[in-house]
């Protein structure tokens, strides 16, 4: 069991070590110049109270005298990875970091903040465990813990304002310990004397402020409390740092934990991709499937437009996970699109019977029913289809509550609905057609002659052992449907084994795999696809129609082949645009054999990476389409009565 659980931590890392770092952001409350205090949350990626303090001080704090400068999140790609820091403590980067280090670029940014000749003092946001005391009480409450406590560097800053560090920190703790929610989360002030005797803390972010002749402070909550308890005592320390700094502010809610939870799931939260219309955080469904995404384009790229200022994009297997600080909100399943570079005019409708225009990227509100152009001519050239997801017949002439598969809304309520815009663009006919290298040719076929043969498991789980032996050790476990390089063959008093070779893979990292196998358990390649579902559930139906009956759930890895594609079915049997994979495999519990055959959506499946690539095929001339696609925009169609007909 320790094994097992060493090697899950090793593949997260390896996971982690693919996600790039991604820039902060700083947010200013300006009113005035002075004084400006500088809050920063989120260097861990995994203490939650920092970054949703300072996201709820960003939204419900008003400064009426001053400047607050915020910077929500210091540390985003390990946030979105819930990792304490995916390239090590960025907290220990501040007196010396290696130039290759790839956090270099934000340590420096976050340098040149600090150094701000308005930035007057710096309070540093973290979560630690247990409960700071100067003397030893329990293993949870002693000199080694740092939760609940303010941190200082040296008793005093000389010749600067706010540089009584000692005095300003139990003023701090004075107005924390007035508001504590048990005896056992008292505030204390720690001072690690830095200079003298801390040379760990002499490489931290509030050292470096001290060093920089900036009043620098922390704030510790404990990893002991809940998120919502985390935040008040967070909360608690910027109000009295911004009182002890003659900063005036208004906060729009009365300061508890309950209020604070209320605004850390405030249902009214919205964001919005790129120019997309605006979506609600919460009541998503848990996977957006086949939603728009320009081409070419990285998640830490993508415009994330909206109040909350800890949300990101986290790319996992082939999808993008919206993640609120360290929740997640949704997983889109991404349509790659190109964008239309030019301009669409609002379009004309008819909403519950009043005629208006609608613009690209509008969110629209519905009581009844909505009529829109399903095509409109824009030029000679350009021609805008418009296509809703999840329309019954395809007709958007006339839109109902009722006319709309609930499945396919954004929403677990089946509230809202997408309105996607395209826009066909005429080619020019071309006469050229490409010409095949002879030569060519026959080298191809040359190597698909010479390469070796292949065959695929036959079973739910096969061990590949390190001999010909069925005690022999196991050398790895394969799946139904993986494929194997055959390199010989071997009869022995157990059967028939085959000497397999195949790549296996985690994360960004391959092994190759040698060992042998009995024939039994495989069969012969075949020309037929392996794909792997690619979302944590699927359902398998009985015809390629969302409202067909389910014959199984596939989880996330699941290995079938793929026998057609065809495009689906709606609820009159006829045809519409989403493509459906006619699928096998066999499926193994408890001693039973199970042969399932059914449909999936294409979306939820992704090629199942073979040991190695298969050899090139000769590439056919292909008929040149007449037009080339766009993406144009979106309009949400939001239906605010459920029971609209």
């Amino acid at each position: 069991m320790r094994f097992v659980w060493l090697w899950v931590c090793f593949a997260a890392v390896l996971c982690a070590k693919t996600l790039r770092p991604i820039d902060f952001e700083i947010v200013k409350k300006e009113v005035s110049k002075s004084p400006t205090l500088l809050i920063i949350g989120g260097i861990q990626g995994d203490e939650p109270g920092g970054f949703n303090a300072t996201n709820i001080f960003l939204n419900h704090y008003t400064i009426k005298n001053g400047s607050v400068w915020v910077v929500p999140v210091l540390n985003p790609h390990s946030m979105l990875l819930n990792h304490r820091g995916i390239y090590d403590d960025m907290n220990r980067k501040f007196a010396l970091i290696n130039p290759n280090d790839p956090e270099k670029p934000l340590i420096e940014h976050i340098k040149s903040v600090i150094k701000e000749d308005q930035v007057q003092a710096v309070l540093h946001l973290h979560d630690g465990s247990g409960y700071y005391r100067p003397s030893f009480e329990s293993t949870l409450a002693n000199p080694n813990r740092w939760g609940n406590c303010t941190v200082i560097d040296q008793v005093t800053l000389e010749g600067v304002k706010f540089g009584e560090l000692e005095s300003i920190a139990n003023a701090m703790i004075a107005h924390i310990n007035a508001h504590l929610l048990a005896p056992i989360h008292r505030y204390h002030l720690h001072n690690t004397q830095t200079a003298e005797k801390d040379k760990e803390m002499q490489k931290a972010l509030t050292f470096y402020a001290i060093n920089q002749g900036k009043p620098g402070y922390a704030n510790e909550a404990s990893k002991e409390l809940n998120v919502a308890q985390r935040v008040y005592y967070h909360l608690l320390a910027i109000d009295a740092l911004l009182t002890q700094m003659g900063i005036e502010f208004e906060r729009d809610f009365t300061l508890s934990p309950q209020n604070v939870q209320k605004a850390i799931k405030d249902r009214s939260q919205t964001f919005a991709l790129e120019n997309l219309p605006e979506m609600p955080l919460f009541g998503l469904r848990p996977v957006l499937a086949s939603f728009p995404i320009p081409k070419g384009k990285k998640a830490s790229e993508i415009t994330i437009i909206s109040n909350n200022k800890i949300l990101g994009l986290l790319p996992r297997d082939n999808t993008l996970v919206l993640k609120y600080g360290n929740n997640v909100m949704t997983k889109i399943l991404p349509k790659r699109v190109e964008l239309y570079q030019g301009s669409i005019k609002p379009l004309e409708s008819t909403i519950d019977k009043q005629a208006r225009k609608i613009s690209v990227g509008e969110r629209v509100q519905i009581a009844r029913e909505i009529s829109l152009p399903s095509t409109i001519t824009l030029d000679d050239k350009h021609t805008m289809h418009l296509r809703v997801v999840g329309l019954v017949g395809k007709d958007p002439s006339h839109i109902t509550k009722a006319s709309l598969n609930q499945n396919a809304s954004l929403d677990t309520a089946g509230k809202l609905y997408r309105a996607e815009i395209y826009i066909q663009e005429k080619l020019e006919p071309s006469n050229t057609q490409e010409k095949v290298d002879s030569s060519k040719d026959h080298k191809e076929d040359l190597d698909f002659a010479t390469a070796l043969p292949r065959v695929r498991v036959n079973v739910n789980l096969a061990n590949i052992r390190t001999q010909a032996k069925v005690d022999s050790s196991v050398a790895g476990m394969v799946r139904w449907g993986r494929e194997l390089e055959v390199l010989d063959s071997i009869e022995s008093t157990q059967g028939k084994w085959l000497k397999v070779r195949y790549i296996y893979t985690s994360g960004t990292q391959g092994r190759e795999v040698v060992g042998y196998i009995l024939a039994s358990l495989t069969k012969p390649n075949n020309s037929s696809k392996i794909a792997q579902v690619r979302v944590n559930l699927a359902h398998i139906r009985q015809e390629p129609s969302i409202n067909a009956n389910i014959v199984a759930k596939a989880p996330r890895g699941r290995v079938m082949e793929v026998r057609s594609t065809t495009t689906g079915l709606d609820s009159t049997q006829n045809a519409n645009t989403e493509q459906w994979a006619q699928i096998h495999y066999v499926y193994s519990a408890n001693g039973l054999k199970r042969e399932i055959n059914g449909y999936i959506l294409a979306s939820l499946l992704e090629p199942l990476e073979s040991s190695k690539p298969q050899a090139p095929s000769v590439p056919k001339p292909k008929a040149q389409r007449a037009y080339k696609e766009y993406f144009g925009g979106m309009i949400l169609l939001d239906f605010a009565n459920n029971n609209a007909q």
